[in-house]
């Protein structure tokens, strides 16, 4: 999550609540916890992707979102949320077509 979050910083964690596109979550995974920003958010799942990595993450169910970190962004948050959503093409295309 470099450069927004470096590497052995501490963050607060909230309550999930509403969970919103450019919100960065904590979520439980099968072999641990990942902080990354949401890209998509569906009924029962969201998409995620490191703001530095070139690939999205698979979906995760909402019931697995920790919370999301109490840190302000104000208008860098728009900013990282359409970088990140730049980098997509190659991502999703490889996302959607092992899907099938």
């Amino acid at each position: 999550m470099s450069p927004f979050i470096k590497a052995g910083e501490k963050v607060e964690i909230e309550g999930a609540g509403r969970i919103r596109i450019g919100d960065v979550v904590l979520l439980k995974m099968k072999n641990g916890f990942l902080l990354h920003r949401v890209l998509f958010v569906f009924k029962n799942f969201v998409i995620t992707k490191g703001d530095r990595s070139p690939f999205i993450d698979p979906p995760s169910e909402k019931k697995n979102v920790i919370g999301k970190i109490k840190k302000d962004e104000g208008f860098l948050k728009i900013f990282r949320t359409i970088f990140s959503l730049l980098s997509l093409p190659f991502s999703f295309t490889k996302f959607v077509l092992s899907r099938k």
